[in-house]
């Protein structure tokens, strides 16, 4: 399937959850990331908004350096994540306003936000490229999604990274 079907069928399947339901499993979906986060020093992940995976659960943990994306000359920079340190940016999206960035090479994981993916890895987000701009450089990278949200086949193109695993209320895969 292209990226751009697999997109939208993604972002439909995550739309007619029902709130309680993507509330629901959400949570499920934090645990799950929790245990991947255990022993990590630095770890950069979104601040959820809509219908994605909500990060609140996430983004409270102590004794982990949280790192939030930004986007800054067409790519994600990603800066200490404090609540009381963010204002909407591009897109509506909540973004860090305060600190310095850090390079996503020295991140011990990575949380990413998923529009759809297949069982290979492949994902699509919402078509900017933002994220393309620095999975290349990552070190360990999760996708957190809705199972509905998964295809069979993400058709990729060449500067496509695939993740290493995707967890959703299901199972992690990878």
């Amino acid at each position: 399937m292209d990226k751009i079907k697999a997109r939208k069928r993604g972002q439909e399947k995550r739309r007619l959850l029902s709130a309680k339901q993507r509330h629901q499993y959400s949570q499920i979906i934090q645990e799950k990331a929790l245990t991947w986060m255990k022993g990590k020093q630095k770890v950069a992940l979104y601040i959820s908004t809509g219908c994605e995976v909500e990060t609140n659960l996430l983004l409270k943990q102590k004794g982990i350096s949280l790192y939030v994306p930004k986007v800054e000359k067409g790519t994600l920079c990603f800066y200490p994540y404090d609540s009381n340190l963010v204002q909407k940016g591009l897109f509506g999206i909540l973004e860090p306003t305060g600190g310095s960035s850090l390079a996503i090479q020295e991140m011990d994981l990575i949380l990413v936000p998923v529009c759809a993916f297949d069982r290979k890895g492949n994902r699509c987000g919402y078509g900017k490229g933002y994220y393309d701009t620095v999975l290349k450089d990552a070190t360990f990278k999760i996708g957190l999604a809705f199972q509905e949200q998964e295809v069979d086949q993400i058709e990729s193109e060449s500067h496509d990274v695939p993740l290493d695993i995707v967890i959703t209320e299901s199972y992690p895969m990878g």
